[in-house]
Formats: C-alpha cells, structure tokens, sequence
C-alpha cells in the first residue's frame, strides 16, 4: 500500500487538470460538428474525448515519474519537491520506471482506439517532454516554449480524437495561454527559490525577475487582444458577433491570474490558482457556460 500511494503522488493527480485542455475543442464545436439533439454524435465524440483524455493522463504521468528520477537530485534541494516520493526515497527508481513503461503503452493501448494520427501526437507529447526533462529546461525560453507546446499538443490531440477543426485563432489563444502560464511559473518559481535557484533549476538563474515581470504583462494583453479578435473575425463563430459577451471572463481571469502571481506570489503551482482560487474558478464555470450558450442560441 504505501508504495501505491508513493506511485499515486508522483503521478501528479492534483496536476492532470492541465490534460483537460484536449475538451477544448469539444466545446468550440458544438452545433458545428455535433449538437445535443437526439439523433446527434454527441455520445460518440464523448467517448473519443475521455479515451483522449485518459490517455493523456497515462502519458503525464509516465513523464512525471521518468522527470524525477531525473531530478532527483536538485529535487532534494527544493523547498517542496524534498518531499516527492522518489526524492525522499518512498519510491524506488526501478519501480518508477516500471509503472512508467507501463503508463506509456497503456496511453497507446487507449490511443490506437481512436486513430494512429492520435497516437503520433501522443509519442511527439511524450519526446517532446523527456527531452524537456533532460536537457531542454536547463535553456532559457526553450523550457516556456516546450511548455506551452505541450498545451497546443493536448488541444491538437483532442481535435483529433473527435475528429474537429480547430480555428487558428483558438489555437493561437491556447498558445500565448500557456506562455503567460509557463511566464508565471518561472516568475514565481524565481521569486521562491532565492540563492538556490541555480541548483534547483538552472535555467532561472538567468531570467530576470523585472523581465519576467514585464513579459507576463505584455502575454497577457496579447493573450486578451487575440481572444477579442478570436471572437470577431473567426469564420465558424455565429455571425452576429454575440460570443463578444464572453470576452469580459477572459479579461477578469487574465488579471485575476496576475494578480495572484505577481502581488501574492503564488503561481509556482498553477493547478493550485485553477483548481483552489474561488475567484477563478467561478470565472471559469461562467465562461464555459457562456460559450456553451452563444454557440448553442446562434451557431
């Protein structure tokens, strides 16, 4: 039992809600490619969606296991991730690697029901990432850039699986999404790792905090300014323009956000700000609700 637990915790639970990004799609295209009537494909593009979703969850927790077996000598060193099972030695490596092989081909067992342009995605996710554990997060940038990779490789993924277009529009939201995330987790990864902060990751004793600072600012006007024009100019939307109603839950989430990281200090986790921030979560609820709406009244 105790090793189950340790295999639990370093599986990241608290962290798969990032693997919900692959419902986007779902949701932007609803009365496009499916509808909630009766005779609708709604139950299928359901089903394609949560072996989508679960096998992103395989795959994020293969590499959650595989990265602190890397890491888990600068992880002694961190103030939090001390506490990680493999790093206090709760969890061995060899059964950590075991269980990871073990997630990998069950996340590919799940994605050759859906497609093999699916499973391809799912392989590059998962280079992708083993190579940011190694090697790519020791570089300035190119850890924010594999990041926010990752995110548009689970909305691709999700598109995918159901077998939906995405607009580029929506896709350059996702982006400039993840790289305002990444900039608060470097931010305040800076701000709480002090004179230690070359040994717990090298990559952060060169970034500077005023620029990080600035950056969030900017992505984050940016991130606003290409969702407003998401909304206006996106061909698939509902011509009357009326999905302009969501934009006022993006802008409030978006400063809800930097607030909390940049006044609080707390954006290290950002599953935590999603997950536990009243504020945001709400934000959120009524957002998805909205969309949901317009595209339900005026597509």
């Amino acid at each position: 039992m105790p090793t189950i637990h340790a295999l639990v915790v370093s599986s990241r639970p608290n962290q798969w809600i990032k693997n919900s990004s692959v419902l986007i799609p779902l949701i932007f295209s609803l009365n496009e490619s499916w509808d909630l009537g009766i005779d609708g494909n709604l139950f299928g593009m359901l089903l394609g969606m949560l072996n989508s979703l679960s096998a992103f969850i395989f795959i994020s927790s293969a590499i959650y296991l595989l990265n602190d077996c890397i890491d888990i000598d600068r992880d002694k060193l961190h103030v939090f991730k001390k506490n990680r099972p493999i790093a206090k030695g709760t969890l061995q490596i060899p059964v950590a690697r075991f269980f990871s092989g073990l997630f990998v081909l069950s996340a590919i067992i799940l994605g050759t029901m859906i497609n093999w342009n699916f499973v391809m995605i799912l392989l590059v996710y998962f280079g992708l990432m083993i190579a940011y554990s190694l090697f790519l997060k020791s570089f300035v940038l190119a850890d924010i850039v594999c990041i926010s990779f990752g995110f548009l490789l689970r909305v691709l993924g999700g598109a995918v699986a159901i077998d939906v277009p995405v607009s580029w529009w929506l896709y350059s939201c996702i982006l400039f999404g993840s790289i305002f995330i990444a900039l608060c987790k470097r931010y305040s990864e800076k701000i709480s790792s002090g004179t230690t902060q070359a040994n717990t990751r090298s990559s952060l004793f060169r970034y500077n905090i005023f620029v990080l600072r600035f950056s969030i600012i900017v992505d984050g006007l940016v991130l606003i300014s290409i969702y407003i024009f998401y909304t206006l100019m996106a061909t698939n939307l509902p011509i009357n323009n009326t999905m302009l109603i969501t934009i006022p839950f993006v802008i409030t989430g978006v400063m809800r956000y930097m607030y909390l990281v940049i006044l609080k200090g707390i954006g290290e986790r950002s599953e935590n700000i999603i997950m536990t921030d009243n504020f945001i979560v709400k934000t959120v609820i009524c957002w998805i609700m909205t969309v949901l709406l317009v595209l339900t009244l005026f597509r």
